[in-house]
C-alpha cells in the first residue's frame, strides 16, 4: 500500500505538480479533417520543478525530491 501525500495547508490528497522550463521539439499529427492525432515528442529537457505545489490550493507543498517517487504512475500501477 502506498502513502498518500497530503497538503499541509488544505489536507488534499488530490496530488501535486511543479513548475518546469521545457525545451525542446514535437511533431504534431492531423488527420484531413485538421483535428489532432497526438504528438511525438523527441529530446525534451526539463529545468526546475524543484518545489511541489498542491494541485487543490496552489499553495507550496515542499521540495520535490521529499515528495516525489520517482515513479511513473504507470510503473507502479500493476505492483
Amino acid at each position: 500500500m502506498t502513502n498518500k501525500i497530503v497538503c499541509p495547508h488544505c489536507k488534499s490528497a488530490d496530488g501535486f505538480y511543479t513548475k518546469e522550463r521545457v525545451t525542446g521539439s514535437a511533431h504534431i499529427y492531423y488527420n484531413s479533417a485538421g483535428y489532432s492525432e497526438g504528438a511525438m515528442y523527441d529530446g525534451l529537457s526539463h529545468h526546475g520543478g524543484t518545489k511541489a505545489y498542491c494541485k487543490q490550493c496552489y499553495k507550496l507543498m515542499g521540495k520535490t525530491e521529499d515528495l516525489a517517487s520517482g515513479n511513473n504512475e504507470e510503473d507502479i500501477r500493476w505492483r
